[in-house]
């Protein structure tokens, strides 16, 4: 299960003083370029400034372009000068979920700016290979486009479809009735059929984990 980065700093497994990832099961520490190349982070789905352009990429891009060191500090890879610190990134929204929960909006780079997700379908501006949709009662995983054509989403309003009340809702509305979830976004405890969709999430993936082995 990737992890997102927001949860992984709620729940002490990312130290922003560090920059260290601690994984949950073995205890080992990766930096967070180890962490996201593992499949533990989830570095698609989180935006970071770039402080010299003011432009923002996914973190994934970004850790080809910079080192952070054992004090949590950005460094440039071509200049080595530091540019700022997990932290201070963190604390003043320069490191945050491409996708909004609460607001139901969702953070476009290459805009620049926070849309809802609604629009955001209806005018195509969603990139098809980054943004994925969880459906807890199949336990898949589909792209916006599959999510369209298999009548999840209706293309014209945005919206999501719901086959059983046979009601269509926002998505901030969806995932609070746990008919779908954001894959990569901070997991909220939804009841959905009295057990939460990161529950479901989690135990889909401790199976696939177990099957690994």
């Amino acid at each position: 299960h990737r992890m997102n980065v927001e949860d992984a700093i709620r729940c002490g497994l990312l130290n922003l003083r560090t920059g260290l990832y601690k994984h949950p099961h073995s205890g080992e520490q990766l930096n967070l370029k180890e962490a996201i190349q593992r499949g533990l982070i989830d570095g698609q789905s989180t935006v970071i400034e770039n402080q010299s352009t003011g432009r923002y990429m996914t973190l994934k891009e970004a850790l080809d372009g910079i080192k952070i060191d054992n004090d949590g500090q950005v460094i440039d890879s071509y200049s080595n000068k530091v540019i700022t610190t997990l932290d201070l990134a963190y604390n003043h929204r320069k490191l945050f979920s491409q996708f909004d929960v609460n607001a139901g909006e969702i953070f476009l780079p290459a805009q620049n700016e926070s849309i809802g997700f609604e629009k955001a379908v209806r005018k195509n501006l969603l990139d098809n290979n980054r943004i994925k949709l969880f459906d807890p009662k199949t336990s898949r995983e589909y792209s916006v486009q599959d999510a369209i054509e298999r009548g999840i989403i209706d293309h014209e309003s945005g919206l999501v479809y719901d086959p059983r009340s046979r009601t269509t809702y926002s998505i901030r509305e969806a995932i609070r009735h746990g008919i779908i979830a954001v894959v990569g976004a901070p997991l909220v405890p939804i009841k959905a059929d009295h057990e939460t969709v990161a529950a479901k999430i989690t135990s889909r993936n401790r199976r696939r984990h177990s099957l690994a082995k």
